[in-house]
């Protein structure tokens, strides 16, 4: 592809993705910065709208009706031929003339060619400011609530897994007995009163449901509790549960894990019997002293899901108590004295709490995501008609203006207007003055779910937004995400690929499969192989789904593919201003070389580099490589980078030599100077904070030299494999 060609697609497109700077990595920024243009843009509107009309009524309007009153004095009442006479009608005469040079830009024709396109655009402006503003109002709201809602849950969640790993490396004695037992840090089981004695294995729940070992009916019925819809209390009381559920929505959720399951009221029923005699679970009416038998319309609580742990009634009584000293605790405000761990049996209930608060802490990652994608809607949509209305604006400006002037040149044979009137500048100057906070497309999750065990170690990281260094990859430092994805995408037909990779991102359907690929990656107990291949498996994916997922993945990194430190040296330098990057950025970075080199090879050098330059909601390089600050002005030259370091035969081989070179450290310096807008007297804006939780990371349970998955993808042989934890 030319330099003019380019040039060409470039201008081409310079409008559509203009629309959609308006981005910010706290939302609000880009809310706030949109809300303004629309105001000055209304301003400016309304400053031509009063011009037109002053000069109607304070100038044009009384000129013709001073010459109608002065023709009217003026005109010859006799018909002799005195000097006087004629000179009247010579007055006359000039002063009709006049007149009628005024009359081309009476009231009426200022009015309709002038007044009536930029009133009616006007009206429309405010209207949209209006509806854009209460919509986005609406929806920030809802989102920050969720936000704040899921950060308390992480937190309370991170020290409640702390409090974990350390009861977990102590002895802990059983209540009531001066006994020690050990808990098995790895797989949590215990030297004592696990499991009652009269509960045998293999043990039938159903003729199609049979448990050979305890732990494969503690696996099921964790599955069954987190299929089943719950309800909660509006108000908190002491003593009592606060969430319930009825039957039918257990009934649902055994229909759902076990579909073969007979469905016959009096099988669920005796199923359900058989669970509240193991004490999975629980009538609710016990919180009153009475205890029923497993009937079709009653309520029921979640119980001990680690099948009948012997309780003592010292016990029971310990957690009604400790229920009890918790909501007296909120009530005051204060901390409590003493969260230490120190017998097996609060150690159980830790674990159970634990459990249902990393199960909360799923489902409000799951509601944040889904009131952030409803954000993200009403702000794409707000930007992109925003845009249609700014080119109005200009269009409409620019031909009222001319048509006045060429009105008055008419009646007063005034010289051409020399002032070139063109809308791109104004364009250009708007993508110029996003700088900074408000840009391209910057997703933010804010809180994002990581899978633990029940003694408080990570097991599985979050799938978007961890850095590379702490995701899951293979024994060859690839991520596990970017491998599966490129895997079954090259699987496909390229030109199908390649054309998929131009689309714009769909945010609804987006969002709908990160919760399905993070409900997988639950399901699965953190593992993003067995996640992704259920998720690819599950359903038939389409193409754009997939091409979709792996853009988000990208998006969501913390820091970009072709990392924030390095942005102004790729501008300027290509391929060799990675020379000090880090290895697993390099190695992921090959991994898409060699993507795109097999695009190149099937579908042409020149379709491939089109694709970086057509895309309309963003420049494709955004995927791959963002600044510190926003720099949409930055388009046309990491455009054209960036398609060079990945379309340019052999760089994967260079960028694979580039990560096998031993590297100093590197300290990345922020340039003010570089990244302050040419512009100088505008006042530069630093980016704001990410809007992620402050919460330090939780501990993992693996060796930080060991975070692979132990699967080699590419189905090599291993000298040696290490689990996820």
């Amino acid at each position: 592809m030319s330099f003019s060609s380019t040039r060409i697609n470039m201008e081409h497109t310079l409008q559509v993705v203009s629309g959609y700077t308006f981005w910010s990595e706290d939302y609000q920024a880009g809310i706030s910065s949109l809300l303004n243009v629309t105001k000055s843009d209304i301003s400016e509107l309304r400053r031509n709208i009063d011009l037109i009309r002053t000069l109607d009524l304070h100038t044009i309007s009384p000129a013709v009706q001073s010459l109608k009153d002065l023709i009217a004095r003026t005109a010859c009442s006799g018909d002799d031929e005195s000097l006087s006479s004629d000179l009247q009608k010579f007055q006359t005469l000039w002063l009709e003339q006049l007149h009628r040079k005024l009359d081309n830009v009476n009231h009426s024709k200022l009015e309709r060619t002038c007044l009536a396109p930029l009133e009616a655009l006007a009206f429309e402006y405010e209207e949209y400011f209006q509806e854009s503003q209460e919509s986005l109002s609406q929806n920030y709201v809802c989102y920050t609530k969720r936000l704040v809602s899921a950060k308390q849950e992480q937190q309370e969640l991170t020290t409640r897994a702390e409090k974990l790993r350390e009861a977990c490396t102590k002895e802990l004695s059983t209540l009531g007995s001066g006994e020690l037992a050990t808990t098995d840090i790895i797989s949590g089981d215990k030297s004592k009163g696990s499991i009652d004695p009269s509960t045998s294995f293999p043990f039938s729940l159903d003729e199609r449901v049979i448990f050979q070992t305890r732990d494969d009916m503690i696996k099921f019925c964790r599955k069954l509790r987190d299929l089943t819809k719950i309800s909660k209390r509006l108000f908190p009381l002491p003593g009592l549960p606060t969430e319930y559920f009825s039957s039918t929505q257990l009934f649902e959720a055994l229909r759902r894990l076990e579909p073969s399951i007979d469905p016959s009221l009096y099988n669920m029923e005796r199923i359900g019997q058989t669970l509240l005699n193991s004490e999975v679970i629980s009538p609710y009416q016990t919180v009153l002293g009475t205890r029923v038998s497993f009937t079709a319309d009653e309520y029921y609580t979640w119980g001990n899901v680690e099948l009948n742990v012997e309780t003592s009634s010292s016990v029971k009584t310990q957690q009604t108590s400790a229920v009890i000293n918790k909501f007296l605790t909120k009530l005051s405000g204060k901390p409590p004295e003493n969260n230490k761990i120190t017998t097996l049996e609060e150690l159980e209930l830790r674990r159970i709490e634990f459990a249902a608060i990393e199960t909360q802490l799923f489902q409000s990652c799951q509601d944040l995501d889904y009131w952030r994608s409803q954000l993200e809607i009403e702000l794409e949509k707000a930007m992109h008609h925003y845009w249609k209305l700014f080119h109005r604006k200009n269009s409409c400006l620019i031909q009222v203006n001319i048509t006045l002037s060429s009105m008055i040149q008419d009646s007063f044979s005034l010289p051409a207007n020399q002032v070139a009137l063109d809308g791109n500048n104004e364009t250009k100057r708007i993508l110029s003055a996003n700088h900074s906070t408000v840009g391209y497309y910057v997703p933010q999750p804010g809180v994002t779910f990581s899978k633990y065990n029940a003694n408080g170690y990570m097991v599985g990281p979050a799938i978007f937004h961890t850095d590379l260094r702490n995701s899951q990859s293979d024994e060859t430092g690839i991520a596990i995400v970017m491998k599966v994805l490129i895997n079954w995408l090259e699987k496909c037909e390229p030109s199908e690929v390649l054309r998929a990779w131009s689309l714009p991102i769909d945010l609804k359907r987006s969002s709908r499969l990160r919760r399905e690929l993070v409900t997988q990656f639950k399901a699965e107990e953190g593992d993003h192989l067995a996640a992704l291949t259920h998720f690819l498996a599950a359903n038939t994916q389409e193409l754009t789904d997939v091409i979709g997922t792996l853009q988000n993945w990208l998006l969501e990194l913390p820091d970009s593919l072709i990392p924030m430190a390095y942005y102004e040296r790729v501008k300027t330098q290509g391929m060799q201003g990675l020379a000090r990057a880090p290895k697993e950025n390099l190695l992921n970075l090959r991994v898409l070389c060699e993507h795109f080199g097999w695009l190149v090879k099937h579908c042409g050098a020149k379709a491939v580099e089109r694709i970086f330059y057509d895309r309309h909601d963003f420049p494709l390089y955004h995927l791959f490589a963002r600044s510190r600050v926003q720099k949409p002005q930055d388009r046309e030259v990491m455009t054209r980078a960036i398609s060079d370091l990945f379309c340019s035969e052999g760089n994967s081989n260079k960028i694979l030599e580039l990560a096998a070179m031993e590297k100093e450290p590197y300290i990345a310096r922020l340039n003010v100077a570089e990244d302050q807008p040419s512009n100088t007297s505008t006042i530069f804006v630093p980016r704001p904070l990410k809007t992620v939780s402050t919460v330090p990371s939780p501990v993992s349970s693996r060796p930080a030299s060991k975070r692979i998955s132990g699967i080699d993808i590419l189905n090599r042989e291993s000298e040696s494999s290490a689990g996820t934890g």
